[in-house]
Protein backbone atom coordinates (compact mmCIF):
# COMPACT_ATOMS: atom_id res chain seq x y z
CA UNK A 1 0.00 0.00 0.00
CA UNK A 2 1.33 3.45 -1.12
CA UNK A 3 2.22 5.85 1.80
CA UNK A 4 1.84 9.58 1.15
CA UNK A 5 1.75 11.21 4.65
CA UNK A 6 4.97 13.59 5.00
CA UNK A 7 6.58 13.31 8.80
CA UNK A 8 6.59 16.89 10.40
CA UNK A 9 9.43 16.68 12.86
CA UNK A 10 9.85 18.85 15.86
CA UNK A 11 12.40 20.97 13.93
CA UNK A 12 10.10 21.24 10.74
CA UNK A 13 7.08 22.37 13.66
CA UNK A 14 8.65 24.17 16.39
CA UNK A 15 6.99 21.70 18.37
CA UNK A 16 7.42 17.80 19.57
CA UNK A 17 4.94 15.69 17.41
CA UNK A 18 2.03 13.66 18.77
CA UNK A 19 0.75 10.67 19.12
CA UNK A 20 -2.84 11.76 18.56
CA UNK A 21 -2.92 13.29 15.44
CA UNK A 22 -6.14 14.62 14.21
CA UNK A 23 -4.63 14.53 10.88
CA UNK A 24 -5.47 10.66 10.83
CA UNK A 25 -8.67 10.92 11.47
CA UNK A 26 -10.95 11.07 15.07
CA UNK A 27 -11.75 7.45 14.65
CA UNK A 28 -7.81 6.98 14.18
CA UNK A 29 -7.43 8.60 17.04
CA UNK A 30 -9.99 6.58 19.47
CA UNK A 31 -8.23 3.18 18.51
CA UNK A 32 -4.69 4.17 19.01
CA UNK A 33 -6.06 5.82 22.66
CA UNK A 34 -7.79 1.83 23.65
CA UNK A 35 -5.02 -0.27 21.70
CA UNK A 36 -2.52 1.53 24.12
CA UNK A 37 -4.67 -0.05 27.02
CA UNK A 38 -4.93 -3.26 25.57
CA UNK A 39 -0.98 -3.25 24.67
CA UNK A 40 0.00 -2.01 28.59
CA UNK A 41 -2.63 -4.68 30.01
CA UNK A 42 -0.80 -7.31 28.08
CA UNK A 43 2.48 -6.11 28.97
CA UNK A 44 1.49 -6.28 32.85
CA UNK A 45 -0.25 -10.22 32.34
CA UNK A 46 2.39 -11.62 29.96
CA UNK A 47 5.57 -9.59 31.38
CA UNK A 48 6.43 -8.71 27.78
CA UNK A 49 9.58 -6.91 27.39
CA UNK A 50 10.72 -7.30 23.88
CA UNK A 51 8.83 -6.69 20.78
CA UNK A 52 8.81 -7.04 16.77
CA UNK A 53 6.12 -5.07 15.12
CA UNK A 54 6.03 -6.77 11.43
CA UNK A 55 5.20 -4.83 9.25
CA UNK A 56 4.56 -1.79 11.11
CA UNK A 57 2.03 0.22 10.26
CA UNK A 58 2.22 2.53 6.76
CA UNK A 59 -1.03 2.94 5.97
CA UNK A 60 -1.86 6.48 4.21
CA UNK A 61 -4.09 8.12 6.86
CA UNK A 62 -1.32 7.52 9.69
CA UNK A 63 0.87 11.07 10.37
CA UNK A 64 2.80 8.93 12.84
CA UNK A 65 4.30 6.51 10.79
CA UNK A 66 5.28 3.09 12.61
CA UNK A 67 4.07 4.32 16.11
CA UNK A 68 1.74 1.26 16.83
CA UNK A 69 4.16 0.18 18.85
CA UNK A 70 5.09 3.31 20.69
CA UNK A 71 3.22 2.23 23.82
CA UNK A 72 5.54 -0.28 23.97
CA UNK A 73 8.51 1.25 24.18
CA UNK A 74 6.92 4.07 26.47
CA UNK A 75 6.64 0.77 28.92
CA UNK A 76 10.39 0.17 28.80
CA UNK A 77 10.03 -2.93 26.33
CA UNK A 78 12.52 -3.54 23.73
CA UNK A 79 10.80 -3.02 20.59
CA UNK A 80 11.50 -3.77 16.49
CA UNK A 81 9.95 -2.66 13.56
CA UNK A 82 9.93 -3.99 9.71
CA UNK A 83 8.51 -2.82 6.95
CA UNK A 84 9.08 -4.11 2.90
CA UNK A 85 9.05 -0.51 1.81
CA UNK A 86 12.05 1.73 2.47
CA UNK A 87 10.32 5.04 2.79
CA UNK A 88 8.78 4.14 5.42
CA UNK A 89 11.07 2.91 7.27
CA UNK A 90 12.71 6.20 6.77
CA UNK A 91 9.63 7.98 7.85
CA UNK A 92 9.40 5.66 11.10
CA UNK A 93 13.29 5.95 11.92
CA UNK A 94 12.48 10.40 11.52
CA UNK A 95 9.51 10.22 13.58
CA UNK A 96 10.44 8.17 16.71
CA UNK A 97 13.88 10.23 16.66
CA UNK A 98 11.47 12.87 17.34
CA UNK A 99 9.69 11.40 19.82
CA UNK A 100 13.01 11.17 21.45
CA UNK A 101 13.89 7.04 20.50
CA UNK A 102 16.24 7.35 17.93
CA UNK A 103 18.11 3.93 18.85
CA UNK A 104 14.65 1.49 17.56
CA UNK A 105 16.08 -0.88 15.33
CA UNK A 106 14.04 -0.34 12.12
CA UNK A 107 14.22 -3.00 9.42
CA UNK A 108 13.82 -2.03 6.20
CA UNK A 109 13.39 -6.11 4.83
CA UNK A 110 11.38 -6.99 1.28
CA UNK A 111 10.56 -11.16 2.17
CA UNK A 112 7.73 -11.22 4.57
CA UNK A 113 7.76 -14.98 4.55
CA UNK A 114 10.95 -14.99 5.69
CA UNK A 115 11.88 -13.04 8.16
CA UNK A 116 15.44 -11.88 9.03
CA UNK A 117 15.81 -12.93 12.74
CA UNK A 118 16.36 -15.97 14.94
CA UNK A 119 14.45 -18.44 16.57
CA UNK A 120 12.41 -17.46 19.64
CA UNK A 121 13.89 -13.74 19.48
CA UNK A 122 11.43 -11.62 20.37
CA UNK A 123 8.81 -12.24 23.88
CA UNK A 124 5.58 -10.94 21.39
CA UNK A 125 5.44 -10.50 17.59
CA UNK A 126 2.78 -8.51 16.60
CA UNK A 127 0.98 -7.32 13.40
CA UNK A 128 -1.68 -4.95 13.22
CA UNK A 129 -4.18 -4.67 9.73
CA UNK A 130 -2.10 -6.25 7.83
CA UNK A 131 -2.84 -9.87 7.88
CA UNK A 132 -5.99 -9.85 5.14
CA UNK A 133 -3.31 -8.17 2.86
CA UNK A 134 -1.17 -11.07 2.72
CA UNK A 135 -1.36 -14.00 -0.43
CA UNK A 136 -0.99 -16.26 2.32
CA UNK A 137 -2.16 -15.12 5.80
CA UNK A 138 -1.04 -18.76 7.59
CA UNK A 139 2.40 -18.50 6.18
CA UNK A 140 3.11 -15.74 7.69
CA UNK A 141 1.86 -16.52 11.04
CA UNK A 142 3.72 -19.17 10.87
CA UNK A 143 7.03 -16.53 10.56
CA UNK A 144 5.42 -14.51 13.07
CA UNK A 145 5.88 -17.75 15.73
CA UNK A 146 8.89 -18.62 14.76
CA UNK A 147 10.82 -15.56 15.89
CA UNK A 148 8.10 -15.21 19.27
CA UNK A 149 9.75 -16.83 22.06
CA UNK A 150 5.83 -17.44 23.26
CA UNK A 151 3.29 -14.68 22.30
CA UNK A 152 1.85 -13.95 18.83
CA UNK A 153 -0.85 -11.36 18.62
CA UNK A 154 -2.74 -10.20 15.53
CA UNK A 155 -5.16 -7.86 14.89
CA UNK A 156 -7.85 -7.28 11.97
CA UNK A 157 -10.11 -5.05 10.62
CA UNK A 158 -13.59 -6.82 11.83
CA UNK A 159 -16.20 -6.88 8.71
CA UNK A 160 -19.24 -7.84 11.33
CA UNK A 161 -18.97 -3.88 11.90
CA UNK A 162 -22.09 -2.09 10.92
CA UNK A 163 -19.91 0.11 8.32
CA UNK A 164 -18.85 -2.84 6.56
CA UNK A 165 -21.61 -3.27 4.10
CA UNK A 166 -21.52 0.23 2.95
CA UNK A 167 -17.71 0.11 2.19
CA UNK A 168 -18.35 -2.95 0.55
CA UNK A 169 -21.28 -0.62 -1.81
CA UNK A 170 -18.92 1.11 -2.20
CA UNK A 171 -15.62 -0.62 -3.34
CA UNK A 172 -18.68 -2.49 -6.04
CA UNK A 173 -19.23 1.04 -7.04
CA UNK A 174 -16.24 2.41 -7.47
CA UNK A 175 -14.78 -1.26 -8.83
CA UNK A 176 -11.96 -1.00 -6.43
CA UNK A 177 -10.42 -3.72 -4.53
CA UNK A 178 -10.55 -3.21 -0.62
CA UNK A 179 -7.90 -1.48 0.76
CA UNK A 180 -8.44 -3.37 3.89
CA UNK A 181 -7.83 -6.82 2.05
CA UNK A 182 -9.86 -9.93 1.99
CA UNK A 183 -13.11 -10.07 3.74
CA UNK A 184 -12.17 -13.85 4.55
CA UNK A 185 -9.31 -13.04 7.01
CA UNK A 186 -11.50 -9.95 9.31
CA UNK A 187 -12.55 -12.28 11.41
CA UNK A 188 -11.08 -14.33 14.50
CA UNK A 189 -12.07 -17.94 13.53
CA UNK A 190 -9.92 -18.01 10.11
CA UNK A 191 -6.94 -16.36 12.50
CA UNK A 192 -7.56 -18.29 15.36
CA UNK A 193 -7.58 -21.84 12.81
CA UNK A 194 -4.23 -20.42 11.39
CA UNK A 195 -2.92 -19.69 14.52
CA UNK A 196 -3.32 -23.13 15.48
CA UNK A 197 -2.04 -25.22 12.10
CA UNK A 198 0.63 -23.46 13.05
CA UNK A 199 1.34 -24.85 16.26
CA UNK A 200 0.01 -21.87 18.59
CA UNK A 201 -2.54 -22.19 20.89
CA UNK A 202 -5.13 -19.91 21.28
CA UNK A 203 -5.20 -17.69 24.86
CA UNK A 204 -7.40 -14.77 24.17
CA UNK A 205 -9.42 -13.06 21.36
CA UNK A 206 -12.21 -10.49 21.16
CA UNK A 207 -13.29 -6.88 19.38
CA UNK A 208 -11.31 -3.44 20.53
CA UNK A 209 -11.47 -0.33 19.50
CA UNK A 210 -15.45 0.10 19.85
CA UNK A 211 -16.48 3.06 19.49
CA UNK A 212 -20.02 4.49 18.86
CA UNK A 213 -20.15 5.12 14.91
CA UNK A 214 -19.26 2.79 11.79
CA UNK A 215 -16.14 2.04 11.03
CA UNK A 216 -14.47 1.48 7.68
CA UNK A 217 -15.55 4.45 5.47
CA UNK A 218 -19.20 4.95 6.46
CA UNK A 219 -19.04 8.22 7.46
CA UNK A 220 -15.91 9.85 5.93
CA UNK A 221 -17.50 12.89 4.50
CA UNK A 222 -19.58 13.74 7.99
CA UNK A 223 -16.02 12.59 9.62
CA UNK A 224 -14.63 14.98 7.45
CA UNK A 225 -16.52 17.86 8.41
CA UNK A 226 -17.05 17.51 11.65
CA UNK A 227 -12.84 17.43 12.51
CA UNK A 228 -12.72 20.65 10.03
CA UNK A 229 -14.80 22.12 11.75
CA UNK A 230 -14.99 21.00 15.78
CA UNK A 231 -11.39 19.32 16.09
CA UNK A 232 -8.32 20.73 13.62
CA UNK A 233 -9.41 24.07 14.72
CA UNK A 234 -8.25 23.24 18.04
CA UNK A 235 -5.59 21.06 17.63
CA UNK A 236 -2.80 22.80 17.82
CA UNK A 237 -3.47 23.74 21.59
CA UNK A 238 -4.39 19.55 22.59
CA UNK A 239 -1.37 18.12 24.48
CA UNK A 240 -2.03 14.21 24.16
CA UNK A 241 -3.30 14.11 27.96
CA UNK A 242 -5.80 17.02 26.83
CA UNK A 243 -6.98 14.29 24.08
CA UNK A 244 -6.81 11.10 26.14
CA UNK A 245 -9.27 13.33 28.88
CA UNK A 246 -11.88 13.54 25.83
CA UNK A 247 -11.63 10.19 24.35
CA UNK A 248 -11.88 8.72 27.64
CA UNK A 249 -15.76 9.94 27.54
CA UNK A 250 -16.26 7.99 24.39
CA UNK A 251 -15.15 5.00 25.64
CA UNK A 252 -18.56 3.87 27.25
CA UNK A 253 -19.15 0.57 24.87
CA UNK A 254 -15.47 0.00 24.86
CA UNK A 255 -15.49 -0.88 28.36
CA UNK A 256 -18.91 -1.52 29.48
CA UNK A 257 -19.78 -5.16 30.90
CA UNK A 258 -21.75 -6.22 28.13
CA UNK A 259 -21.41 -9.57 25.71
CA UNK A 260 -19.22 -9.39 22.88
CA UNK A 261 -22.40 -10.56 20.80
CA UNK A 262 -23.52 -6.52 21.83
CA UNK A 263 -19.98 -5.01 21.24
CA UNK A 264 -18.81 -6.79 17.48
CA UNK A 265 -20.75 -4.56 15.39
CA UNK A 266 -19.33 -1.68 16.59
CA UNK A 267 -16.06 -2.95 17.09
CA UNK A 268 -13.98 -1.87 14.49
CA UNK A 269 -10.90 -4.39 14.91
CA UNK A 270 -10.65 -7.91 16.46
CA UNK A 271 -7.69 -9.07 18.50
CA UNK A 272 -6.38 -12.56 18.73
CA UNK A 273 -3.55 -13.81 20.83
CA UNK A 274 -1.30 -17.22 20.44
CA UNK A 275 1.30 -18.57 22.82
CA UNK A 276 3.51 -21.02 21.20
CA UNK A 277 3.66 -25.03 22.88
CA UNK A 278 7.36 -25.61 23.81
Amino acid sequence: METTVTVRTEAQTGHRPRLYDFAEGFGSVYGRYVRNHLCQRLIAQYGIRSVLEAPCNSESYFASPGTQSFVFAQEGCHVSLLHPEEDVIQKTRDFWAALGMPETPAVHHTDLYHLPFDNNQFDLVWNFDYIPLFDDPARFIGEMARVSKLWVMVMVPNCKNIGYPLHALLNIVQRRQSQFGSRQWMAVAPVAQAMRSQGLTVVQSGPVDIPPWPGFDALSPIGKLVRRNTVEARDDQRTDEDVERMLRKLTFIEYAPLPRLFKIPFSHQLYIIGRKLH
